[in-house]
């Protein structure tokens, strides 16, 4: 299986995407995948966003989302209604800063899709058991630092490293976010 990935979509045109998926359809790929990196986009950015893959590429579409602004699964549910086939999810969200689609609500989410029963106990499980207590360690899941970060297409990774030092507070985050929403804060710089 080969895939080629397109990260952090939402920052390109979708005249760009397009000629992008033209050059992709050249190569031997299974899979093309788009990323929302900075988890700032909408459903109708994925609707337009696939229609514009669409225009030269015929294969299997894939995504992966992250939550900066809360739009993970509503993001990963419209990717399947305009035909997505692949769509990447962790258990709680498990991921980088505010994290991905969730497992558990993507699966609930789409259950009346699915064939067969579900059981999603043993998920439910798992997570108490073993995912519940790495997230209270790691600190993964949107929060208002991510969420306007996501708003305001800042690289995530600028809030992470700023929570995980405690020489800022909160002011001090915010007054980053300021800064870089004006002086180009969509590439992660330390």
């Amino acid at each position: 299986l080969v895939g080629f990935n397109l990260m952090q979509v939402g920052a390109y045109s979708l005249e760009k995407i397009s000629k992008l998926a033209q050059i992709a359809k050249n190569f031997p790929i299974d899979v093309l995948y788009f990323a929302d990196s900075m988890g700032s986009m909408n459903s109708l950015q994925v609707t337009n966003l696939v229609k514009a893959l669409r225009k030269h590429w015929h294969g299997d579409l894939g995504i992966h989302t992250h939550d900066s602004i809360g739009q993970a699964i509503n993001n990963s549910i419209q990717a399947i209604k305009s035909d997505v086939t692949w769509i990447d999810s962790t258990v709680t969200g498990m991921g980088r800063g505010p994290g991905n689609a969730q497992t558990e609500y993507l699966i609930l989410a789409i259950k009346d899709q699915r064939q067969g029963k579900m059981n999603i106990i043993k998920l439910i499980e798992l997570i108490d058991k073993y995912f519940k207590p790495m997230k209270n360690i790691y600190g993964w899941g949107i929060n208002p630092f991510f969420y306007l970060a996501g708003q305001n297409n800042i690289h995530p990774s600028y809030i992470q490293e700023m929570l995980k030092d405690k020489r800022f507070n909160a002011d001090d985050i915010l007054a980053v976010i300021d800064f870089l929403k004006i002086n180009g804060g969509k590439k992660f710089n330390l």
